[in-house]
């Protein structure tokens, strides 16, 4: 299945999609929505634009997303600077990482731990138990983009994680524990994520300068 994806995500990239019609109605409603809006842009990212990079990764870095996800983030973040040479407006693009906390989609990690709690199955197999990944909690992402969107200001792109890496296993057992929650941790014998470097999180130069940039009281 993921093999499949990613052969799609190469031919959409090799198709240059600006030719087709479906992109000039998406390019249209991107021009009337800066058209609406006088104030800065605030747009959330992801951290998938990266491709298999390891360590801390910078903002300069250099983006080959390999899944569907991660290709139409990228596109759109360079549709949203290029349309920006013409438009003249302020923005910023923030690359988040891995969020975690009450709030989120059934799907995510953090709500399949929270609903075994009281279940009958209590083990979750992780599929990448001995990753190295950036997990921010959901409350703390929440803020700073709350503080982005007040200043308005043309940032750029910005990574949007702790800047503390930490092994999955690691994460999943400090999470039961602060929650008190029982539950039973296995790892696959083999990760079936390899759309994602085993070991990678953000490198948070820029954002501490720009938060205290916003919010110098912190």
């Amino acid at each position: 299945m993921i093999g499949e994806k990613l052969k799609r995500a190469a031919v959409y990239v090799r198709r240059r999609p600006e030719r087709s019609a479906a992109y000039q109605v998406v390019r249209q409603n991107l021009e009337t929505w800066l058209a609406q809006r006088r104030s800065g842009r605030l747009v959330a990212g992801t951290c998938y634009e990266y491709e298999m990079f390891s360590g801390a990764l910078s903002v300069d870095r250099e983006t080959y997303p390999n899944t569907l996800y991660g290709i139409a983030k990228d596109k759109l973040r360079k549709e949203l600077f290029e349309l920006q040479q013409s438009k003249n407006f302020y923005l910023t693009w923030t690359r988040n990482f891995y969020p975690h906390g009450d709030g989120q989609s059934s799907h995510s990690f953090y709500s399949l731990m929270k609903s075994r709690v009281n279940s009958s199955n209590s083990e979750i197999q992780l599929s990448n138990s001995e990753g190295i990944l950036d997990f921010i909690f959901v409350i703390e992402l929440s803020e700073i983009l709350t503080i982005f969107t007040l200043n308005a200001d043309n940032a750029g792109v910005v990574n949007l994680g702790s800047g503390h890496p930490k092994l999955v296993i690691d994460f999943a057992r400090d999470i039961a524990k602060a929650n008190d929650w029982t539950l039973t941790f296995t790892s696959e014998a083999e990760s079936s994520r390899k759309f994602e470097s085993n070991s990678f999180w953000s490198d948070n130069f820029k954002l501490k300068n720009l938060l205290s940039k916003y919010n110098p009281a912190k």
